[in-house]
């Protein structure tokens, strides 16, 4: 009876230290809460046997000291049918056995669930991390997403060439397979068209050859034609900068076919230059004859003084004395624009 009751406790102990997972679905759930209702009840079942052999024990310590066996017949009256418990135990032992090998075979089961889904986290996280770094993280540069845009469009156009190459292949097979059925079909046609096919053939061989000289041929002129339209825009910018050095210094109001021709009275620059310092060597040499006169005609200059009562002598002095300041004036001038050209 004792050992019994230690082999119930231990098989209920090791339902309860069996390690409980969550289950996935609903279904699961219900049967483990199915399992727990089962084993409060066997819990319960197993206090009121305890509590049984409690008193069985107390009866025979009793009626063993007093000497009477059946206590006056004052027994206690627990159930009307006992069932001895050498009849349950083998039952409950297999019952608790199945029990014990469905949980540990749901328990398999979870594990496994529970590794294929670590897996797959694993294998998302992976893919989230690629792709986040395909689409640029804060340490990446606008040059380095660039790089990659223009990779990804590289292969994108060799994809789509090769599909073409792919879809033109298929065509011509396709147009193959055709031209063999009907061989396959009618043979005696087939075989009289043959000598035309073969002209047909040679033919244009013979044209697609020639295109593709006049293709290498346009190309060269088409390089030749861009290199042609370089130098004329080059030549272009040299006149523009030539147009604005001339009209800087000639001025903007010029025409250079009159120039050229040299129909036009217009001085240049060099010219002006020489035609003043002519001037100013001439006025210097005015100027110093003046002075001259004036130092060695000490006797004119007093006679002039005499004279001034004259109108006119008056008058051709003051014209002198002007005509002396204004070439002093335009000396000064002159001599002022050469230091500034």
């Amino acid at each position: 009876m004792v050992t019994a009751s230690f082999t119930n406790l231990f098989y209920a102990f090791l339902l309860l230290s069996l390690p409980q997972k969550k289950m996935p679905s609903s279904g699961k759930v219900k049967t483990m809460q199915s399992l727990s209702n089962e084993e409060s009840q066997k819990k319960v079942q197993l206090k009121k046997k305890k509590e049984k052999m409690k008193i069985n024990s107390a009866e025979l310590k009793f009626s063993s000291v007093f000497g009477v066996d059946d206590e006056l017949n004052l027994q206690l009256q627990a159930d009307e049918s006992p069932t001895p418990v050498s009849v349950q135990l083998p039952e409950n032992q297999q019952v608790m056995k199945d029990q014990i090998r469905g949980l540990k075979d749901e328990n398999g089961r979870l594990f496994q669930l529970l590794k294929e889904k670590d897996f797959e986290i694993r294998h998302l996280q992976k893919f989230k991390s690629e792709h986040a770094v395909s689409l640029g993280m804060p340490g990446l540069t606008s040059d380095t997403a660039a790089a990659k845009i223009v990779e990804l469009s590289k292969k994108l156009r060799e994809t789509v060439a090769e599909m073409e190459t792919e879809k033109t292949k298929c065509k011509q097979l396709a147009k193959k397979c055709e031209d063999l059925k009907l061989q396959i079909a009618n043979p005696k046609e087939c075989h009289s068209e043959r000598p035309i096919e073969q002209n047909t053939n040679s033919e244009e061989q013979k044209s697609a050859e020639e295109v593709k000289g006049l293709q290498e041929k346009l190309k060269q002129a088409e390089s030749k034609m861009a290199d042609w339209r370089n130098q004329c825009q080059i030549l272009k910018q040299e006149l523009k900068l030539a147009n604005r050095v001339i009209s800087q210094e000639v001025g903007e109001g010029f025409n250079l076919h009159s120039l050229i021709s040299g129909k036009s009275t217009w001085k240049g620059r060099t010219q002006q230059i020489i035609t003043l310092q002519q001037k100013i060597s001439e006025l210097k040499h005015q100027i110093e004859d003046l002075q001259s006169r004036n130092e060695n005609s000490p006797k004119e200059a007093a006679a002039s003084e005499k004279s001034n009562s004259n109108p006119t002598l008056r008058r051709l002095v003051q014209e002198r004395k002007e005509a002396h300041d204004v070439g002093i004036q335009l000396i000064y001038k002159l001599n002022f624009f050469l230091h500034v050209l």
